[in-house]
């Protein structure tokens, strides 16, 4: 499956290097992707400069991180589905040594797609928040920020930070 999917990033990459949005789905009955496969997404990283728009639906973020590391440098509009298996409340830290959440911080995906004016998120059962280690003072800012809807939960704690990070935020929903 692995090579497979290698196989197709490559030729999307070569044939179609002025795709502006991709649509992906990544699923499989068993995990087949990690946060550290960089190398499967290298050639959209590489491939795709006119790519500003992402639609990306999955299992859990650790599946779906490299491609978002590979490519959200350059994304305006993100829409993020993640519908984890995994029982671990996002609002929670993890247990030491346990399992990352299967969803991602607020803050990460700033630092991951810093020019994103759109963001949607869509976590099923899970909450969006942000490292509790982050200083709303000291914060990314998210200056192209202009809309977001979070069709999940969203902590005080996220919505402090959204509010703080994104001075010219426009619209928001959860």
């Amino acid at each position: 499956m692995r090579q497979r999917l290698r196989s197709d990033v490559q030729l999307i990459a070569q044939e179609c290097p002025n795709l502006k949005k991709l649509d992906m789905s990544l699923f499989g009955e068993k995990t087949y992707l990690y946060a550290t496969d960089d190398d499967i997404w290298r050639p959209f990283a590489e491939g795709l400069p006119k790519l500003v728009s992402m639609t990306l639906i999955g299992h859990k973020w650790s599946e779906s991180e490299a491609l978002v590391r590979a490519v959200g440098n350059r994304l305006k509009r993100v829409y993020l589905a993640l519908r984890g298996f995994q029982a671990l409340e996002n609002s929670l830290p993890p247990p030491p040594g346990g399992q990352p959440s299967p969803v991602p911080r607020l803050d990460r995906l700033f630092e991951l797609c810093p020019h994103v004016q759109h963001l949607t998120v869509s976590f099923g059962p899970l909450t969006l928040n942000v490292a509790e280690e982050f200083d709303l003072g000291n914060g990314l800012k998210m200056l192209t920020l202009t809309d977001v809807t979070v069709h999940t939960y969203m902590t005080k704690k996220a919505f402090g930070y959204l509010w703080a990070a994104a001075p010219h935020l426009q619209r928001i929903k959860v």
